[in-house]
């Protein structure tokens, strides 16, 4: 299970527009997994779908940096570096999958990741 949520959350960095706000509430969700290696991907999705100016999510990701699980607290601090140097144009891993995909599939991903963290 815990390997299909951390597929899910990188299959979401690639169709979620940065700042979408369906995807942003998925990808908190799994910031509270049990497996670190499932936090450690929500962590690094968060720096790729979330906007500079989401203050909450922003937060959510500096609470990371109190982590128990070290390769988490390092994830935290590069999404919180990435996530400072963010410019106001969509980057990261959209433009770098280019899928192509449109809306209804965004959708897809965004119920397929909030179900595999525990229907949140």
């Amino acid at each position: 299970e815990r390997n299909v949520r951390r597929a899910a959350l990188r299959a979401l960095s690639c169709v979620a527009g940065r700042g979408d706000a369906h995807a942003v509430g998925a990808v908190r969700c799994c910031l509270q997994d049990p497996h670190g290696m499932v936090r450690r991907a929500a962590v690094a999705t968060m720096a790729q779908v979330t906007s500079k100016d989401d203050r909450a999510a922003i937060a959510a990701v500096e609470r990371c940096r109190e982590d128990t699980d070290e390769d988490v607290r390092e994830a935290a601090e590069q999404a919180l570096m990435a996530l400072a140097e963010q410019s106001n144009q969509r980057s990261g891993m959209r433009s770098q999958c280019d899928t192509g995909k449109e809306e209804p599939s965004r959708t897809v991903a965004d119920v397929a990741i909030a179900r595999a963290c525990y229907g949140c």
